[in-house]
């Protein structure tokens, strides 16, 4: 089971090199919203601090395991907890994840999310005829995950790959990948499509092999 808690409300954003003052905001949130629409190429490229708290979810089950995510910071991003760097991230149009068990403490913690979109060469693309705005334009949610689940770990994707393919008499199959961390022996996964209203029209299972991969 995956819990997913937003983390939208209850940001606080300040600016290190002093720009603009602190202000509180909600996500999705960009510091260009006004300045990036003049179409002069003159707004604020800066680096931006996000920051918050929030209250590590208790683990159903022994081992389980908690997950930053976030859904895109424009450019370039590091996120703390309590202090701490969990991840950076380079790429302002994707999602990905930090696993922040083991920085969180009962109790209140705190969650940094420091965002830059400044010109950066090491970065593609640094320069175009659009504005690259700066912030966290989509989101931020707190994942609380068990010990053994899909795998949140690679590049952001959602762990089950599910591929339609058309047959010769007009129906469809489908070509499900799935891939689990941490499973136990014989583990295995078990897959139910329902129709619109409801009712199973397909179920498969399977024992995971090859490192957590199922085909």
């Amino acid at each position: 089971m995956r819990n997913v808690v937003s983390l939208n409300e209850n940001w606080t954003l300040t600016f290190p090199k002093g720009e603009r003052p602190a202000e509180a905001v909600t996500l999705p949130h960009t510091w260009n919203a006004v300045d990036g629409m003049d179409g002069n190429g003159s707004y604020l490229r800066t680096t931006g601090v996000y920051t918050r708290t929030f209250t590590a979810p208790k683990q159903p089950l022994a081992g389980g395991r908690t997950y930053i995510e976030v859904l895109a910071a424009a450019l370039s991003a590091t996120v703390k907890v309590n202090g701490t760097v969990a991840t950076t991230h380079e790429g302002g149009y994707s999602i990905f994840r930090a696993d922040v068990t083991d920085l969180c403490h009962d109790g209140e913690n705190e969650l940094t999310i420091e965002v830059s979109n400044e010109d950066t060469p090491s970065m593609y693309p640094s320069s175009a005829d659009f504005t690259f705005y700066g912030g966290l334009y989509r989101g931020v949610n707190l994942i609380s995950v068990p010990n053994t689940h899909f795998d949140l770990d690679y590049f952001g994707g959602p762990g089950i790959k599910v591929t339609p393919k058309p047959a010769a008499d007009g129906g469809a199959t489908f070509e499900i990948k799935s891939y689990v961390t941490n499973p136990d022996e014989n583990f295995t996964v078990q897959y139910s499509i329902e129709d619109p209203y409801g009712f199973e029209v397909a179920s498969a299972t399977q024992i995971v092999q090859r490192k957590g991969r199922v085909e």
